[in-house]
């Protein structure tokens, strides 16, 4: 039987200084192990020096939520939806296989209606594993914070998609400072944030979604050549705008652009079904 915490929604308020300044202290000590200037722009960062900044934000994320999970929540870290054993399960498969349909659709759309154009492939396997690693960390982190412990916590406060609508908003206000972000590329992070959120309200598992938040970066980035979030960084494929528009997403990337939307929406809708499906399946 679950514990109701009526108050829970208040540790989500009370962790956001401390995980601010804890992850900021860690990410300080990465760059003054690199010898890079923290103000330095994402741009001229090599991937190594991406990775190593990665890395100690999300040692300062797990060390926060840790704390926080285990002496003010008096819960263990699986409750979040980290138990090692859902690693398996059929839904973290379809997160890693969904966004390299969506990902594909997308390319050879945006490529047959000319909003984007191919220019060529180049492999490196040095950037691709350490790009692989940059993104799993990303997922890991992100997904650990919002999905696992704000959207954990809210939920056992307040209604499920209350809780999920709002830990949505939280995903897209962490992502404001981002180079080139506006009102379409806000609503896509909103939406990104309800679509890795199902599985966690639905199945009480976090490892769906870490599956396809990396998925979803790694081949957006480092396979199909846009920008992630507004960030740019090695691919594979490289590909060209002849102008920004709100179908390519411009300098933000796909995720900036309305067909992005459009593909999000119709994986809420379909994921949604599926899940009050099994639901009512399980629950007659």
């Amino acid at each position: 039987m679950v514990t109701i915490r009526r108050t829970s929604w208040i540790n989500c308020v009370s962790i956001i200084i401390p995980y601010l300044f804890i992850v900021g202290i860690f990410q300080v000590f990465a760059h003054f192990l690199l010898g890079i200037p923290v103000g330095d722009a994402e741009i001229n960062r090599t991937s190594w020096e991406k990775f190593t900044i990665v890395f100690f934000g999300a040692v300062g994320t797990f060390f926060t939520i840790w704390l926080f999970r285990i002496y003010i929540d008096r819960e263990s870290i699986k409750s979040l939806g980290l138990d090692f054993l859902n690693m398996f399960e059929k839904e973290c498969r379809w997160g890693m296989l969904m966004p390299v349909l969506i990902m594909s659709l997308a390319f050879f759309l945006l490529l047959f209606t000319k909003q984007i154009q191919y220019i060529q492939i180049k492999v490196s396997l040095n950037e691709l594993i350490l790009n692989c690693a940059i993104f799993i960390l990303v997922a890991f982190t992100e997904e650990l914070f919002i999905r696992g412990y704000i959207l954990n916590n809210l939920m056992s406060s307040i209604n499920k998609f209350l809780a999920l609508t709002i830990s949505s908003i939280i995903f897209a206000i962490m992502h404001l400072a981002n180079p080139n972000i506006n009102l379409i590329s806000f609503t896509n992070l909103i939406l990104a944030g309800i679509l890795l959120g199902l599985p966690c309200i639905y199945r009480r598992n976090l490892w769906p979604s870490i599956a396809f938040h990396f998925s979803w970066n790694f081949f957006q980035g480092s396979i199909f050549g846009f920008n992630v979030s507004g960030l740019n960084g090695y691919s594979m494929i490289t590909q060209m705008r002849k102008d920004d528009t709100i179908w390519n997403g411009g300098s933000f990337g796909f995720e900036g652009s309305i067909l992005c939307i459009m593909l999000q929406v119709f994986c809420i809708i379909i994921l949604y079904f599926l899940f009050e499906k099994r639901l009512k399946f399980r629950n007659p």
